[in-house]
């Protein structure tokens, strides 16, 4: 910004010196133009450029400006993420664009553009992938005879990130303690329960356990129909103590 003067000279021309002045454009705003918000699925680029006007206080594109682009907000554990370009001049128009690749963990990624002490954000949503595999987890102990807390058996992706059932998905429950232990669909064990449904649309579904017996059974979880999972089955072994120990 400021007012710049250049002059010309020549000794044989009428009118010489003469003194040419230009004001430089004062950035007021960097604006967003497009690509905000996006979303798309895990580790893939999003489908359209981040794009950002650096402009003066009368909407003039400012040309010739550079723009950095960085990722300042990320889902924990992400990685793969990229932005290319990181840095680009500004157009005619005073407009500077970069791509953004996803990372493999669901969640917000913020992309921050900077110009002359102005700053864009631009938020793109990753969503998860396809179901890939089930994950069962749930307490490490219980008393013998006394219902245990709940059991979660969770559909997830590749990267682990939760992802819902396209189709109701039923997994077989077994014991090792097959004569004295028991599965309940309520936290009351009154109803008891040998399958368990992750119905379509929904990532996880709960269920619980009593053994009247002390060891350690392993609690085990199969996929029998609904989606295909690449890995299939999962285990918790739970340790059974005596009653009134828990």
């Amino acid at each position: 910004a400021g007012t710049y003067q250049a002059t010309a000279t020549s000794g044989t021309l009428s009118g010489s010196p003469v003194t040419f002045s230009a004001t430089a454009l004062a950035p007021s705003a960097l604006d967003i133009v497009s690509g905000n918000p996006q979303s798309r699925g895990i580790t893939l680029p999003l489908l359209n450029p981040l794009v950002v006007k650096l402009r003066d206080a009368s909407n003039t594109g400012i040309p010739n400006e550079t723009v950095t682009f960085d990722i300042i907000t990320y889902p924990t554990g992400a990685t793969g993420q990229s932005l290319l370009p990181t840095s680009a001049v500004t157009d005619a128009n005073g407009q500077a664009q970069t791509a953004l690749t996803l990372g493999n963990k669901q969640g917000d990624y913020v992309v921050r553009a900077s110009s002359n002490g102005l700053n864009a954000d631009f938020t793109a949503t990753a969503t998860s992938g396809a179901p890939y595999k089930v994950v069962l987890t749930g307490p490490s102990s219980v008393a013998a005879g006394e219902v245990s807390t709940a059991f979660t058996i969770s559909i997830k992706d590749s990267f682990d990130n939760l992802t819902n059932a396209t189709v109701n998905t039923v997994f077989s429950l077994t014991t090792t303690t097959t004569t004295t232990g028991a599965f309940y669909s309520d936290s009351g064990g009154t109803t008891s329960i040998t399958t368990k449904t992750v119905t379509s649309g929904t990532s996880s579904a709960t269920f619980f356990y009593k053994d009247t017996a002390t060891g350690i059974p392993r609690i085990t979880v199969a996929r029998t129909q609904g989606d295909v999972l690449t890995v299939d089955s999962s285990y918790v072994d739970l340790t059974v103590i005596p009653g009134g120990l828990s």
